[in-house]
């Protein structure tokens, strides 16, 4: 239980490091926010008119939990105005109190290549070269934005990092069976 509060405590630290450009961006929010309010005196006919219409939301969950494991996501979600919002997840496992980077991982070859299987998969290609060729905007790359759980490793991309907004959130899943 002592594993489980710490890597909980963590999490919230995480949310603000792991998305940096939305906290950038809810910092000259609240500039605009106050500069629209300041030049506001007079106008008795706005009072208890909602001035901006942005949200701002964040979820932590614990994804999965073992004797020596505990896998995170945060989720952080933003609205400013605009076609639409923008959400960014990430997502980690604490082994034994320490969180996984992608060099603590065993076999790093064969992980690249059934990763490089999964995004084929993914992208319903024939192979991970065959999804290169054929995306010239989008590259895949294995991210440290993973986690581990009793099925498998899962690489999680935001919007616009490996493909359009409209594709959301990304999980390329590597099974452990592979």
């Amino acid at each position: 239980m002592r594993m489980l509060l710490s890597a909980a405590a963590l999490c919230a630290l995480f949310c603000f490091c792991a998305c940096s450009t939305v906290p950038e961006r809810e910092s000259s929010m609240s500039g605009e926010f106050l500069n629209a309010i300041r030049n506001l005196q007079g106008r008795k006919e706005l009072a208890g008119m909602p001035l901006f219409h942005w949200t701002s939301s964040t979820d932590c969950k614990i994804l999965f939990i073992s004797d020596h494991r505990v896998s995170f996501q945060i989720e952080k979600s933003v609205y400013t105005g605009g076609a639409h919002g923008m959400t960014c997840t990430r997502v980690g496992t604490f082994q034994d109190g320490v969180l996984l980077k992608l060099a603590d991982l065993p076999e790093q070859e064969k992980l690249e290549l059934l990763w490089k299987q999964a995004v084929a998969r993914h992208f319903k290609a024939r192979s991970f070269e065959e999804y290169s060729r054929k995306c010239t905007v989008f590259k895949p790359y294995m991210t440290e934005n993973f986690y581990l759980d009793d099925c498998g490793i899962h690489f999680i991309y935001n919007p616009y990092e490996i493909d359009c907004y409209a594709a959301g959130t990304i999980d390329i899943f590597v099974p452990w069976k592979s």
